[in-house]
C-alpha cells in the first residue's frame, strides 16, 4: 500500500500542487465503508519519518484509491495514529439552510419534489456545491452521477445535517451515495449509486463479511515484519475474482 497525503483542498489549489508526501511505511489501516452514510478509518504510521510534522487535521489521505479526511491525531514515541472519515464526512459539516418557501404552511422549510435523485441534487447544490453563501461551498465538488431512485419523491428540510437529509432520501429509495476524487480533472465527485446495501449495520438484506470464520475466502496471506503489516485477501464470486 502507498499513502499519499494532500493539503486541505481549496478552490485554487490542485492535487498536484497540494501533495505533501507519499510513503509505503504503513503499519496498519482499518476502513469501514458505508453504502449510505459516513465511513471511518484508522491509520497507523511509524513516528520517525521526515513527513510526520506535515500531518495535521483536515489533511487528505489517499490509499489505494480510498480517500480520507484526518480528524484526530495521536502520537507516542513509536507511532502516530490518524483517524477520521472518508470524503462522505464532508456532508456532516453542512446543514440545510433555506430561503423563503413557496409552499403554503411550510414556512421555515426547504421543500422539494421530484425523483429521489432530483431531490438529493437540490440539497447538494443549495448547501455544498453552489450555495448562496460562497463560504459554504465544498471546494471543487461537482455532481457526477445521479440515480433516479423513486420516480415521485419529496422532502422538507429545516436546519438538518446535509448527510442526514441525503441519507434519509437514499435509504427510502434503496440507493447509496459516495464522494470520490478525480485527480486527473482536479475535482471531487458526488454520485448516487444503485445497488444493495450489504453492510452489517442494515437489516433489509443479508450482509456480507469476508472472514476465515465464514469460510468465504479463496485464500489469505499474512505477512509480518519489524515495521510493516500487510493483509491480503482474495474474494471470489459471480465469476469474478477481486483482490
Amino acid at each position: 500500500m502507498v499513502l499519499k497525503a494532500f493539503a486541505p483542498p481549496t478552490e485554487l489549489n490542485s492535487f498536484q500542487s497540494s501533495l505533501l508526501f507519499s510513503t509505503d511505511k504503513i503499519i496498519s489501516l482499518t476502513y469501514t465503508k458505508k453504502f449510505v452514510g459516513t465511513g471511518n478509518f484508522t491509520l497507523i504510521l511509524p513516528v520517525k519519518e521526515l513527513f510526520i510534522e506535515k500531518l495535521i487535521e483536515n489533511v487528505l489521505l489517499n490509499v489505494d484509491n480510498d480517500w480520507f479526511v484526518v480528524n484526530n491525531i495521536k502520537r507516542d514515541e513509536k507511532q502516530i495514529e490518524l483517524s477520521g472519515t472518508d470524503l462522505n464526512g464532508w456532508l456532516d459539516l453542512r446543514i440545510t439552510v433555506f430561503g423563503k418557501t413557496q409552499v403554503s404552511g411550510a414556512e421555515g422549510y426547504d421543500v422539494v419534489k421530484g425523483t429521489t435523485g432530483e431531490c438529493i441534487n437540490h440539497y447538494m447544490m443549495n448547501n455544498a456545491i453552489s450555495p448562496t453563501d460562497k463560504n459554504r461551498k465544498l471546494p471543487r465538488l461537482i455532481i457526477k452521477q445521479t440515480s433516479q431512485g423513486k420516480k415521485d419523491d419529496s422532502y422538507m428540510a429545516r436546519l438538518q445535517l446535509l448527510s442526514e437529509v441525503v441519507g434519509n432520501l437514499c435509504k427510502n429509495a434503496t440507493i447509496g451515495y459516495e464522494i470520490s476524487a478525480d485527480v486527473e480533472n482536479n475535482q471531487f465527485l458526488f454520485k448516487t449509486i444503485v445497488g444493495t446495501d450489504r453492510s452489517v449495520e442494515q437489516n433489509n438484506s443479508p450482509y456480507v463479511i469476508f472472514s476465515p470464520t465464514y469460510g468465504n475466502l479463496l485464500s489469505a496471506t499474512y505477512e509480518r515484519g519489524n515495521s510493516d503489516l500487510l493483509n491480503a485477501i482474495y474474494a471470489t464470486g459471480a465469476g469474478v475474482t477481486q483482490t
